[in-house]
């Protein structure tokens, strides 16, 4: 049933981002067509999860902190699809739940920063996801966002939505990096590897 919910979510709400945002996709060819995969990206508002899901050419599922899933305007969305709500002090069950998805042969997405960044620039990288990474033994795909900054939905000018646009069109990118094994994976190796995707 929820390839039913993924399909019609991507045929309602695919035009609009497209309209508004004119999404450029960078390197989805490097995402695995199969197994579980590791997204591990920047994180600067709080309609990520919406261009990340309509960008990967894969349904993603998020780790996402257990409060957004009580907003109604993004709550539905990660419930709906899967999302692992994990509380800040209490993880270990998110941890688990990350780890059987991805050897599963899911696509999970997490953003190691913890939180939207306050600055418009990355933050530091939490060690969490080098747990779930190592334990899964699957493929870690850095991902960069450019543009939402400038969207109502970032921190920009120090508030969320009760802001004026910027304009009526706000273009993004989204680059998929190449795929890093797990082995590999620390908090400088990953924050190297999405920022280089900004390059692109």
């Amino acid at each position: 049933m929820r390839w039913l919910s993924e399909l019609f979510f991507r045929i309602l709400f695919l035009p609009w981002v497209q309209l508004f945002y004119r999404v450029r996709r960078i390197g989805t060819e490097n995402i695995p067509r199969e197994g579980g995969v590791l997204l591990l990206s920047n994180h600067v508002s709080y309609i990520d999860s919406f261009v990340l899901y309509l960008a990967s050419p894969r349904p993603v599922r998020f780790v996402v902190l257990a409060g957004y899933t009580q907003f109604k305007a993004i709550g539905w969305f990660l419930k709906l699809f899967g999302a692992i709500p994990i509380q800040p002090h209490q993880a270990k069950k998110a941890i688990t739940t990350s780890i059987d998805a991805l050897k599963a042969g899911d696509v999970v997405c997490l953003f190691p920063e913890g939180g939207l960044t306050r600055l418009g620039v990355i933050d530091e990288f939490k060690k969490g996801f080098e747990i779930i990474a190592r334990k899964s033994d699957c493929q870690i795909v850095p991902v960069y966002m450019d543009g939402l900054w400038n969207s109502v939905f970032s921190f920009e000018r120090d508030r969320y939505f009760k802001k004026w646009p910027n304009g009526i069109f706000c273009p993004l990118q989204v680059a998929f990096g190449q795929p890093i094994p797990a082995r590999e994976a620390n908090t400088e190796s990953i924050r190297e590897a999405v920022m280089a995707q900004s390059v692109e």
